[in-house]
């Protein structure tokens, strides 16, 4: 089995409905995972303040018990993320010198650029880079949004990836795919 990930052709800040994600999972060799975010790859872009700290950040919206898509701890223990709130990697929470139970000011950058206060309800070491996580039912609250993903991470069977490929370039609203096992063998191609 391997990881594909469908790009869907709106403009980016849109969503599809989640039923659009679970359609790409439903093809041949694919199994139904609508696991990330709204408002484009990785999340709507949102401005974090604490004080006079700013950070430009994408918040990231997960689905409870993915699979494919998680946030891992640096000790490869998965973080359940709460019903309410945000929870951030522990490099941007240094960044930005707030904790658990801190409040930031967060300013999505798109659409209505909704200004909301946000606690912060957990922090995740992680390895690279720094993040924002949401429950993605949080995030759509947030959002005043419904059932919308910007992406999903699917699984799919090699034997029969040809009849998955076939229909997700037969669906109109999926751009293109992101295939795991074809990236890591681009990767090894170039070493």
């Amino acid at each position: 089995r391997g990881g594909a990930r469908p790009g869907w052709s709106q403009e980016r800040g849109s969503a599809l409905h989640q039923g659009a994600a679970y359609r790409a999972g439903a093809a041949p060799g694919g199994g139904a995972a609508p696991r990330h975010a709204n408002g484009g790859p990785g999340g709507p872009p949102a401005t974090l303040r604490s004080g006079h700290r700013t950070r430009r950040e994408t918040i990231t919206g997960l689905t409870d018990g993915g699979r494919l898509y998680r946030v891992i701890s640096t000790s490869l223990v998965p973080v359940p993320l709460p019903r309410n709130g945000l929870v951030l990697s522990a490099k941007l929470a240094e960044i930005m010198h707030v904790g658990a139970g801190d409040v930031l000011e967060v300013e999505l950058l798109e659409g209505a650029r909704l200004v909301r206060a946000v606690v912060i309800t957990g922090l995740v070491d992680e390895y690279l880079g720094t993040s924002a996580y949401m429950n993605i039912d949080a995030l759509r609250r947030f959002l005043r949004e419904g059932p919308t993903v910007s992406g999903a991470a699917l699984l799919t069977d090699k034997a029969d990836s040809d009849e998955f490929y076939r229909r997700i370039k037969a669906t109109p609203a999926i751009a293109g795919v992101s295939s795991k096992r074809a990236a890591i063998q681009n990767f090894r191609n170039t070493l």
